[in-house]
């Protein structure tokens, strides 16, 4: 973390769920902040970029992965460019938020666990739904493989889970249950 405490956030992409990322990092302020946006559509990134007061826009992720402030990173990317965009992430050693799905395969999955792992920084994966296809499965069952390194989060208030506190919750934290009381997510 820098200076003043928060954690700067460079997003990769610049629609819908870059939008959700940026929204919900400005209203989580005093963790976070979003110091640039990269997307390969110019215009998008500067419409994002001026809506949350976002700095610095770029056309090249990978140039933004250049700007030694930036701590972590969102890719809110096409799907099938994830695993890519996460091992250069990684490669930049920059924490990986990365959107749904995690990867378009088990291999690409497992990849992604490697990179990070081997340089040292956090993959979250970023899950609202409890889907159940082929995709979402094969990453929820690569990302329960590394327990405690890796984490997600979804909604559980979906599809009949229950909401509850965490006992030692910091700032609203939650955990769900499912319907027959086992642990989803904490």
């Amino acid at each position: 973390m820098h200076s003043n405490g928060r954690v700067k956030v460079g997003i990769i992409g610049s629609q819908f769920e870059a939008d959700i990322h940026a929204a919900s990092t400005k209203m989580a302020s005093e963790f976070a902040e979003v110091v640039a946006v990269a997307s390969p559509t110019q215009g998008n990134a500067a419409v994002l970029a001026k809506r949350y007061g976002i700095p610095r826009v770029f056309t090249d992720y990978r140039e933004m992965l250049k700007e030694q402030d930036i701590e972590m990173v969102t890719i809110a990317a096409p799907n099938a460019l994830h695993a890519q965009m996460t091992g250069d992430c990684a490669n930049a050693g920059k924490h990986v938020v990365c959107e749904k799905p995690l990867a378009m395969t088990v291999e690409e999955g497992e990849q992604m666990i490697h990179d990070t792992r081997n340089a040292g920084v956090l993959l979250l994966y970023a899950e609202e739904l409890l889907k159940h296809n082929v995709r979402s499965e094969a990453a929820m069952a690569t990302i329960e493989s590394n327990r405690g390194r890796h984490h997600r989060k979804r909604d559980p208030t979906r599809y009949g889970e229950a909401l509850h506190r965490c006992p030692n919750a910091h700032r609203g934290a939650t955990a769900a249950t499912s319907r027959d009381g086992g642990e989803l997510a904490s």
